[in-house]
């Protein structure tokens, strides 16, 4: 089947094809357009209207620098330029249950001077029950009783400070005007009435009475102990660690805790390494601005802290029961908080179940809690390192490692240049132990500058029964030796205590041609 075929089919689902284009949204483009400050009208139905400025609209431009007489609305004024008026609708259908009969809509009454056009708007308000926005779209309102193609229709004239008008059948009772309507309407020569005091709604005034509404802001503590004079204004900063590596893809976590003393209100910030940022630091909010509770639960069900229940009431007829309020008030649940004698260095706290370690705090911190509460001791805690400061400690180690066997390396060679291959440097050595017969032995340690190598040599004693002879013969460290143990040439000096194969001596004497040697080459 072609395509002509199938665009003569009904458009039912499995049938239509989906390349035919199908248009589900119809907006409302703008009649005007402004381009270098020329003003161009799109819809040729408004060309066609012979609708011209009002004489008393005229005057008014005409007292701001802008002469309209005898000009057409859509070139004389902008699309923007509107005046606002407040007002309010009573409507019925909220039920007698809790003694409410009807209820109250805030409504902004919009007139556009471009086309003499109105828009009834109504803002939105939490837990109203009902939906808001746009109340009447925007349109050219007919009189009541009149057709809505013929006319005519409200003007300016017609919308009254403390007057009633009727759009479709409802009545809107304008209660005032904003500061830009009130100079307009005063420089026509209409001086507009004092703004009325809209009427509460009985709605909410119930709900108030009940205590039903929740605020989600962070309300004041009345209930806690005013700051010292002074401190009012101070905010309490500590720097804390969750290190959660235990368990899986776990990471060490730091944070910036902040304590408001204002409001007992309490702030986390974490610090995370960013080397694209000039800082090398990005912070993220964790916890934002609130009273910290110090235990669980952390999910709370909906409706905790509303003082009262709903109950069902039911009657014989299924289909007429309804719903009321309990008229007995619940005990509230009560949930304790941090303060500010809960943080000191070392404390944990529990912040919706993290262990966060506090381990540092600043300095106007400190003053506070030295001249608050005589505090003393704000010794720092070492918090634990990342994986990136051990990597980097374990690099700088080995960095200094080669640095240090470059420059021995470089120093040997330079010496042996000088004197030759055959320095060897001798030194006396005695045993450290708490032998009293191993303490009376004397030894001598010689070291081969031409390959670091090094042989300890005993001195034979009569009578004193020890060999004596070789004690250890030429070669360099073994296998097994402390790598803190490990020493060059450079490093022997008398007094300087040294371990080899477990043995531990203390050079207490040098030969005269190696302190010769040495003092040939002092810098060395």
């Amino acid at each position: 089947m072609d395509q002509c075929n199938m665009s003569m089919l009904p458009k039912i689902p499995g049938i239509y094809q989906s390349y035919l284009e199908i248009k589900d949204k119809y907006p409302i483009g703008s009649d005007l357009e402004c381009i270098d400050n020329v003003r161009f009208i799109k819809s040729i139905e408004k060309k066609k209207e012979t609708l011209f400025c009002d004489a008393d609209v005229a005057m008014v431009m005409l007292a701001k620098g802008h002469n309209v007489i005898n000009m057409r609305n859509w070139l004389a004024f902008d699309d923007k330029e509107v005046l606002t008026f407040y007002a309010y609708h009573k409507k019925s259908g909220r039920g007698s249950s809790g003694g409410i009969d009807y209820m109250l809509k805030r409504l902004k009454i919009i007139y556009f001077l471009v086309d003499e056009t109105i828009q009834v708007n109504e803002p939105t308000k939490p837990n109203s029950g009902y939906p808001q926005g746009c109340f009447i779209k925007k349109q050219k309102i007919p009189l009541p009783g009149c057709d809505q193609e013929t006319g005519p229709y409200y003007r300016l004239p017609d919308l009254v400070v403390g007057t009633t008008v009727i759009f479709y059948g409802k009545e809107l009772r304008i209660t005032g005007v904003d500061a830009f309507t009130r100079d307009f309407l005063h420089t026509m020569g209409v001086p507009a009435k004092d703004n009325e005091q809209i009427p509460e709604d009985p709605y909410f005034e119930y709900r108030k009475k009940a205590d039903l509404d929740v605020s989600i802001k962070t309300k004041p503590n009345l209930n806690r102990n005013q700051p010292p004079n002074g401190y009012d204004s101070l905010i309490l900063r500590f720097r804390g660690y969750w290190d959660n590596r235990d368990q899986m893809e776990g990471e060490l976590h730091f944070y910036e805790v902040l304590y408001y003393l204002t409001d007992d209100t309490m702030e986390l910030v974490e610090e995370i390494v960013d080397e694209t940022r000039v800082t090398g630091i990005r912070h993220k909010m964790v916890v934002r601005r609130q009273r910290l509770p110090t235990e669980g639960p952390w999910c709370l069900q909906p409706g905790y802290n509303v003082k009262q229940d709903i109950l069902n009431v039911m009657s014989t007829n299924k289909n007429s029961f309804y719903y009321t309020m309990d008229s007995q008030i619940g005990d509230e649940q009560k949930v304790s908080y941090y303060h500010c004698t809960d943080l000191f260095i070392g404390q944990v706290l529990n912040v919706y179940g993290r262990s966060v370690v506090l381990f540092w705090c600043d300095e106007c911190t400190k003053s506070f809690y030295r001249n608050v509460y005589r505090l003393e001791s704000f010794d720092p805690i070492e918090a634990p390192k990342t994986m990136k400061e051990i990597e980097e400690e374990i690099l700088n180690q080995k960095r200094v490692e080669i640095i240090l066997k470059n420059y021995d390396e470089v120093l040997r060679k330079r010496l042996i240049k000088y004197g030759g291959t055959d320095i060897i440097f001798g030194f006396l050595i005695k045993m450290i132990t708490d032998d009293p017969i191993n303490q009376g032995r004397n030894f001598m340690l010689k070291y081969y500058l031409d390959d670091t190598e090094f042989a300890i040599y005993e001195y034979r004693e009569t009578n004193s029964g020890m060999r004596g002879g070789m004690f250890r013969s030429k070669r360099g460290f073994s296998a097994n030796q402390n790598p803190a143990d490990l020493f060059i040439f450079h490093q022997l000096a008398v007094g300087v205590n040294i371990c080899i194969d477990e043995f531990k001596f203390t050079i207490t004497d040098i030969d005269d041609k190696t302190l010769q040697f040495m003092m040939d080459n002092p810098k060395e």
